[in-house]
């Protein structure tokens, strides 16, 4: 599904979060992730996260890829994208952000989110991919 402004704030009241204007940026635009933490680039004061600051040492945020939304977004993501084929469930390594396969990862805390993210889309009549089990 294509995704505009409006469709952003139906996800966030769907989800009951606010989204980063990084990651606004990136469903409506594909805006790749920044190169440095999204908290320390967006001076907007919604996006900035205590603990990236106290991590910055200058040059790069050592919490870049912990915590940043990323998962989150990409789950959205997974979820209301176009393809036609379900999502099989049972073999979550396939569609994980992780990107090395990890079982671990991918059963256990991206699978976990993902169903989250997946029925609270659903619920609020968003047109989300089918699932297989």
């Amino acid at each position: 599904m294509k995704i505009t402004e409006e469709t952003i704030h139906l996800i966030e009241k769907a989800l009951n979060i606010k989204l980063y204007p990084w990651q606004k940026e990136w469903l409506i635009n594909r805006t790749p992730f920044p190169d440095i933490c999204p908290c320390l680039l967006f001076s907007f004061k919604e996006s900035v996260v205590k603990s990236c600051i106290t991590r910055f040492n200058g040059k790069r945020c050592h919490a870049r890829n912990r915590a940043t939304g990323k998962t989150t977004i990409h789950c959205i993501n997974l979820a209301l994208s176009d393809n036609s084929e379900p999502i099989d469930i049972r073999f979550m390594e396939r569609y994980s952000d992780w990107g090395d396969g990890s079982r671990r990862y991918a059963n256990g805390f991206y699978k976990r989110m993902f169903l989250d993210i997946w029925h609270s889309l659903k619920d609020a009549g968003l047109p989300v991919r089918d699932l297989r089990s």
